[in-house]
């Protein structure tokens, strides 16, 4: 048994070698691999949309670009928004669009130049079980994150059911704050995300209400950097565009793994990980060029993100007047700078 044992692990060894040779020589470099690129650092919070990025790291992808990341672990959300803008993380690569827009009208210099991630039921409002819809928030206090995705997921579940947040009692928590909340039975209903969702309705007799599911992309995650990183290391935002498109292969090809890789970050099991991955949806290289493209619809995040903006405006989170150039705000020459063989 002990010689059979040691053949499957050394054919298995040779398999994953093989095959990661091979998976390597998908995406080549549009550029010269002798480059020197400038030490950066990733800004990352506990969502698990950020699996790419980790598997990158991981699995050598950003070195095999010539890159030297650091991962910053930011546990809220809105502070590791507050870091970028601050310039203490290079990039976030799971910024959320509608954030990006909201930023760039109140005076950020964003660049938006990939897209990651969209939500499709990894966010969403717990209730008490006293609470059967979303009318029934009504007069009731709810954990969100003010002026975040979260927000937004509930302003357009409120409109769904023809209420406001004037209707309730707001309390701006985080959203590992707002689940934690909600589990403790300070409020009636939280927003919140994965993997606090999770969390909070395994802790709770809580139930789902309203999910990401439910909307038309509301939620879908961008990597951005400053204006003038991009400007002076074009470069080196091209091997970051290029790493982490390849890793998001990677995950397609072997999610067993990659599973294992989010759990071991996450502290939890790869199975774990995994359940929380379902409402999660990610875009390769393909949906990327489809999705920077000038096409008319929602498929394009011209049109998506200026029907974002109408809803930040309708929903007066900003003035109609902060207006910006979406052609500035939106680059994108390195998804299209990205070749696969």
């Amino acid at each position: 048994m002990r010689s059979s044992s040691l053949f499957f692990l050394g054919f298995l060894l040779l398999a994953t070698i093989t095959g990661a040779a091979l998976f390597t020589d998908l995406f080549r470099r549009s550029t010269p691999q002798k480059q020197t690129h400038p030490k950066i650092v990733y800004g990352w919070n506990l969502w698990p949309g950020a699996l790419p990025s980790l598997v990158a790291y991981e699995k050598g992808f950003f070195r095999e670009e010539g890159l030297d990341v650091d991962l910053k672990l930011v546990k809220e959300y809105r502070d590791l928004i507050t870091n970028l803008e601050q310039g203490r993380v290079t990039y976030m690569g799971e910024l959320a669009l509608i954030d990006a827009l909201e930023r760039t009208a109140n005076g950020q210099n964003f660049r938006v130049v990939s897209a990651t991630d969209f939500s499709s039921g990894a966010d969403g409002i717990v209730a008490s079980p006293a609470i059967q819809d979303v009318k029934a928030l009504k007069y009731k206090r709810v954990a969100v994150e003010k002026s975040t995705l979260g927000e937004y997921l509930l302003r357009q579940a409120l409109t769904s059911a023809g209420l406001s947040l004037q209707d309730l009692t707001v309390v701006d928590l985080p959203a590992s704050e707002a689940a934690e909340a909600f589990i403790q039975g300070e409020v009636s209903a939280a927003v919140t995300f994965e993997p606090h969702l999770s969390r909070a309705l395994s802790a709770s007799n809580g139930h789902l209400i309203f999910t990401s599911a439910q909307t038309q992309n509301l939620i879908t995650d961008v990597t951005v950097f400053q204006k003038n990183f991009v400007d002076q290391y074009p470069e080196t935002v091209q091997a970051v565009v290029r790493a982490t498109l390849k890793a998001t292969e990677y995950i397609k090809q072997y999610p067993e793994e990659s599973f294992v890789i989010g759990g071991r970050y996450f502290s939890i099991t790869p199975e774990a990980f995994q359940a929380q991955f379902r409402g999660i949806q990610l875009y390769d290289l393909q949906q990327n060029r489809n999705y920077f493209s000038y096409t008319a619809g929602p498929d394009s995040i011209f049109q998506h993100a200026s029907s974002l903006y109408s809803f930040l405006v309708t929903s007066r989170v900003i003035d109609a007047k902060n207006t910006f150039d979406l052609d500035a705000l939106i680059d994108p020459r390195f998804i299209m700078g990205v070749t696969r063989h």
